[in-house]
């Protein structure tokens, strides 16, 4: 019995590409890859996070350096906790915020601080609905505080919570 060896095909005028497509190839492939990461990365570290409703809160569960411009406007003591906190500002950080405390209500804006005592109200003013969004204003003899609240934010409970506090209610 005779066998016969056989080298495989013989192909004539190619131009031998075989190992070198291949890591061609995979050259490619891995530079591709590489762009696809690094975008990727940039896209995660440049895009800016989507900041949810702000809901009220107590005083307890905020932090320290959001109660910052409070301290720095007067409206709160270094030690004083507020009974209640709605963050307004765009990025969370204390700069536009409503609250109260034992007895009174204050908002901070652009640094500026105002306060109205409980005992001073004489009006409560409501825009909106707590689904919807709402503006809680609470009108004093010399000042005007309002505090805007988002949809889910919880201004009724804010509402509920001044109209316990002053005796007056929402109109």
């Amino acid at each position: 019995m005779s066998v016969d060896s056989d080298d495989g095909p013989v192909l004539s005028g190619l131009p031998g590409c075989g190992l070198a497509t291949y890591g061609g190839l995979l050259i490619a492939f891995c530079v591709i890859g590489l762009i696809g990461s690094c975008a990727s990365s940039l896209a995660i570290l440049f895009v800016p996070a989507a900041i949810g409703p702000s809901e009220l809160r107590s005083g307890t569960e905020v932090h320290v350096w959001q109660l910052q411009p409070c301290r720095d406007a007067g409206v709160l003591e270094l030690t004083e906790i507020p009974l209640a906190w709605h963050d307004e500002s765009d990025r969370r950080d204390g700069t536009t915020v409503c609250g109260f405390t034992q007895d009174s209500l204050f908002r901070v804006e652009d640094t500026v601080g105002h306060e109205l005592l409980f005992a001073d109200m004489t009006r409560l003013e409501v825009t909106g609905t707590a689904h919807e969004g709402m503006s809680v204003t609470s009108h004093g003899p010399s000042v005007s505080i309002p505090c805007h609240f988002g949809p889910a934010e919880g201004g009724g409970r804010f509402l509920k919570q001044l109209e316990v506090e002053t005796g007056l209610t929402g109109s």
